[in-house]
């Protein structure tokens, strides 16, 4: 990353996190739930509304600079709102 401008850090970071399976599994459970939810009001109409609550979800996730899913300086995996990462123990935004 050396060539790098700290806007392409960021959105090298953002995509990384768009295809992390952690995240979108997370979206999933939470649009089923909002669905589900909805469904006690609405009806079997409220399953139109899975869709669009998952990709907002997933969209506000990959934006979201305050989950940081990898370590940038080694690379492990680490729990989405951590402030220092496990294995090295520096700190995960600057």
């Amino acid at each position: 990353m050396a060539g790098m401008t700290t806007s392409g850090v960021v959105w090298k970071a953002r995509l990384r996190k768009l295809t992390s399976f952690r995240l979108l599994f997370a979206c999933a459970v939470g649009a089923a739930f909002g669905v589900w939810a909805l469904s006690l009001f609405v009806g079997p109409l409220a399953k139109l509304a899975f869709l669009p609550l998952l990709l907002f979800g997933v969209a506000l996730g990959a934006t979201n600079d305050d989950v940081v899913l990898h370590c940038p300086h080694c690379a492990t995996r680490t729990t989405p709102l951590a402030r220092t990462c496990a294995a090295c123990s520096r700190p995960l935004r600057s």
